[in-house]
């Protein structure tokens, strides 16, 4: 399952490496980063997650199906919000 997330206002969503492991990360459920493919990379409850910067925003790539749909969508709601208060400005998260 993969997700998009992207600023309100269509800018180009900027962060800096040093704040990705604070930023990227579900409040909700431990989590721990792993090595591997991509601008960064955690797994929670043995699910791998796959962060991509890309010009239209960061993609958030589940390479399982050991969480549910529902957890997915939650982990994913929560970094936007880390990421809306990360940076001062409204971020959106979909489906792709």
């Amino acid at each position: 399952m993969e997700f998009l997330i992207a600023r309100e206002d269509g800018q180009p969503l900027l962060l800096d490496a040093s704040h990705y492991a604070a930023v990227l990360k579900p409040n909700s459920m431990p989590c721990r980063q792993v090595s591997g493919w991509g601008a960064h990379r955690i797994e929670v409850q043995g699910c791998p997650i796959v962060f991509g910067f890309e010009q239209e925003g960061i993609t958030v790539t589940f390479q399982n199906w050991l969480l549910s749909e529902k957890d997915m969508s939650r982990i994913v709601q929560e970094i936007a919000a880390n990421l809306t208060r990360e940076l001062g400005s409204p971020v959106l998260a979909k489906e792709q």
